[in-house]
């Protein structure tokens, strides 16, 4: 068996890739929108996706699973629990199975089973996974979602405080109770894989260590052991559960509308043409300051400050359409001595390449320096090497050029 976590610091969110290495089929639980990643995985392993599932509708960030089931035909596996407001509608337009409370599937080898863990959402579902090509009964292991984390439980109170649903917050943390129970069943050496680590707003205390065992969870996860401890109780626990939770995030409300209809599908990457740099000569000086600043305007929705020469443009928020592209050729700008730095948005949907001077070259504002004709000081000490704005020169770019090329590469699944 195959297993990876891709993990996302910056939204502390954990998918899994799971893999049967005999017959090469792999799936893909929660997954975010940015699916390449998965994808490229895999195939680095001798694998294809065949299947994506999810344990609940996410709030936290847009899914990937309608992504993955229209780019690679993965069959989707989501909850059939909570009642008819909590069922993934856009599911219906693709091969899928409707999972209820301890159904099971398999990718290859590797058996998966579906418990379902109401609390932190209604649907909530746990997918418990067995090994059984190397010939094992007992699970290795549980892909717990917002269920359990490393050191805290998922928080029962945001349908409430995040999406407007009055009087269902100690309702969902005396649900949470009840699905705390089912952990009695499996084994202590079974490992827990989270969908969150320290840093999401899906808890009040998770640990920032990625994976950990139901044993030791039972013995030291303290919202856990208040509720399946010796001296627990529903009240203690409740109270306990729902205090001092983290204000959730305006966009929860929003995100799991999205996700329970179905995020638009972004298809591949687009193919960007390469421009020579020799080619850029030929180019009206106004038209490429134009196609630069749209190319800025892609990343949207968190301004950056991008750099080149001795120019900063701040990317502002209101920008949001795309209209052209400009990407040059990496290898002729390295080879020019240019720095370059990628780029990526929070929610993975473009990456932008920029490019940028060496630091310690500041050539005039006015006018790029003339190429050094001899090759050595007075002296005989060797002259430096030709700088940013000189090399540019050389290749017949004018300086009014050179000052709006921040842009290096794009690609993009923002269309025109």
């Amino acid at each position: 068996m195959f297993m990876r976590l891709v993990f996302d610091e910056k939204l502390a969110q954990g998918a899994y890739v799971f893999g049967c290495q005999k017959t090469g089929e792999a799936i893909v639980i929660d997954p975010e929108r940015d699916v390449d990643r998965y994808i490229d995985l895999a195939r680095e392993h001798g694998l294809h996706i065949v299947a994506v599932a999810e344990t609940h509708i996410h709030a936290d960030f847009v899914s990937g699973a309608r992504e993955l089931a229209e780019r690679t035909g993965a069959h989707v596996y989501v909850s059939g629990e909570g009642g008819p407001d909590w069922q993934s509608e856009w599911a219906s337009a693709y091969t899928h199975t409707i999972l209820k409370n301890d159904d099971t599937f398999t990718i290859g080898n590797i058996e998966f089973r579906a418990a379902h863990t109401p609390g932190h959402t209604p649907e909530h579902m746990v997918y418990v996974v067995t090994d059984r090509g190397s010939g094992a009964s007992d699970p290795i292991g549980v892909c717990t979602g917002d269920f359990l984390f490393v050191g805290d439980l998922g928080r029962p109170d945001l349908l409430e405080t995040a999406a407007g649903q009055s009087g269902v917050m100690e309702p969902s943390a005396k649900q949470l109770f009840e699905s705390a129970q089912w952990l009695g069943s499996l084994p202590e050496f079974v490992q827990v894989w989270p969908g969150h680590g320290a840093g999401s707003a899906c808890g009040k205390a998770l640990g920032a260590v990625p994976t950990s065992t139901v044993g030791y969870e039972r013995r030291f996860n303290h919202a856990l052991r208040l509720a399946t401890g010796d001296a627990a109780t529903e009240g203690m626990f409740v109270d306990f559960i729902l205090q001092g939770q983290p204000e959730p995030p305006l966009y929860f409300e929003r995100m799991k509308r999205v996700n329970r209809a179905g995020p638009d599908v972004l298809g591949a990457l687009h193919a960007a043409p390469r421009y020579p740099l020799a080619k850029l000569a030929e180019l009206d000086v106004e038209q490429v300051a134009h196609r630069t600043r749209h190319l800025l305007a892609m990343v949207h929705r968190d301004p950056i400050l991008l750099c080149a020469g001795r120019d900063c443009v701040d990317v502002h928020p209101e920008h949001r359409s795309l209209t052209e592209r400009l990407p040059l050729d990496l290898d002729e700008l390295e080879a020019l001595g240019l720095e370059h730095r990628l780029h990526r948005r929070p929610d993975g949907v473009a990456h932008l390449m920029t490019l940028r001077r060496p630091a310690h070259r500041s050539p005039p504002s006015n006018s790029p320096p003339a190429m050094r004709g001899p090759e050595t000081k007075k002296g005989g000490k060797p002259r430096e090497a030709p700088t940013f704005h000189a090399r540019l020169r050389a290749e017949g770019v004018p300086h009014v050029h050179a000052r709006f090329l921040a842009v290096l590469q794009v690609k993009t699944r923002i269309p025109p």
